[in-house]
């Protein structure tokens, strides 16, 4: 990545930090080697929601929270079913994530995985003795991928993703109660930071995430059904990529010409997973394999030639699978 950027000119983005920097700015010594985003930031992810509902309610925009659209008819124009009642547009946009699975083309572009976050109460003090507070929001390159930062009030937020594989299909309320991720989670924050061992966690939660076999979003139109347009695979970096992908959106949804339609992220064709059950069975044995990787990388123990090569067959991303 960060070779990538000099060839490109941009250099100035990517700044690698030493073993000792990364100690101080992220109070802990777990980190062996880093690389610093300068640019880069931090966002509530349902404050930004929030905000731009209010927003969209001021513009005249009707929003029907809770409102599960039992079927989507593809007559022109399309008519939504929900239990109490139906909606008619000309275009529909779908933007459902995990849930896209109920459509039947989009449903092996995707695997869906589970990710967990714990939350500790407010420390501090305790952030201040260990040195974390520039407010860094830190991730790792594992494939099994944690990710943490704190807040204003001074928790620490943690979380691991890539975790337990769901059947395709729309998944149900047990993802957001996940105890296997959330254990999982619990352990990489212990491991990280064992000095806050006496600190206890004040919330959990999980949830889907749809993961794309090349880890971009994937844009467009249902081939017979144009006036259906769908945005899925907000995964890894999804808030940002996600005010892109809502430009392109609306465009289709407007039809409209233009640059935020007419570029290499509109109707792309990516690598598809293998129906089901082989799409289950085939991730479940490539997570397992991840995850004894990771396992053995943390302990530096030398991991066997057979979990290296089933590693490589999971979707790319940002991890490092060699």
């Amino acid at each position: 990545m960060v070779e990538a950027a000099e060839r490109l000119g941009r250099g100035n983005i990517f700044r690698a930090v030493t073993r000792e920097e990364l100690a101080k700015r992220t109070g802990s010594s777990s980190h062996i080697a880093g690389v610093c985003e300068t640019i880069n930031g931090t966002v509530h992810p349902e404050r930004l929601g929030v905000a731009l509902a209010r927003i969209a309610k001021k513009l005249g925009v009707e929003i029907y929270e809770h409102t599960r659209v039992m079927a989507l008819e593809r007559t022109r124009p399309a008519v939504l079913r929900t239990k109490r009642g139906s909606v008619t547009a000309d275009r529909v946009v779908i933007a459902t994530n995990a849930w896209a699975a109920s459509v039947p083309e989009l449903r092996r572009e995707f695997v869906c995985v589970g990710s967990a976050i714990v939350a500790t109460p407010p420390i501090p003090d305790r952030l201040a003795d260990i040195g974390w507070t520039g407010g860094e929001s830190i991730t790792d390159s594992q494939a099994t991928v944690t990710y943490y930062r704190t807040t204003r009030d001074g928790r620490i937020i943690f979380g691991k993703g890539g975790g337990r594989l769901y059947y395709t299909g729309e998944p149900s309320e047990a993802v957001f109660h996940d105890p296997v991720g959330i254990r999982e989670a619990t352990a990489d924050f212990r491991r990280v930071y064992p000095m806050l061992a006496d600190v206890p966690l004040a919330r959990t939660r999980s949830g889907p995430i749809n993961r794309t076999y090349d880890s971009l979003p994937l844009l467009g139109t249902i081939p017979d059904a144009p006036h259906i347009i769908y945005g899925i695979g907000w995964s890894g970096n999804g808030v940002s990529p996600s005010r892109i992908g809502g430009r392109i959106l609306a465009g289709l949804a407007l039809g409209r010409r233009e640059r935020w339609t007419e570029n290499g992220l509109v109707n792309r064709h990516a690598r598809r997973f293998p129906p089901e059950p082989l799409r289950y069975l085939g991730g479940s044995l490539v997570r397992a394999t991840m995850m004894r990787k990771d396992r053995s990388e943390i302990a530096n123990h030398p991991t066997s030639w057979v979990d290296r090569g089933l590693a490589n067959l999971a979707p790319a991303g940002l991890e490092d699978k060699k």
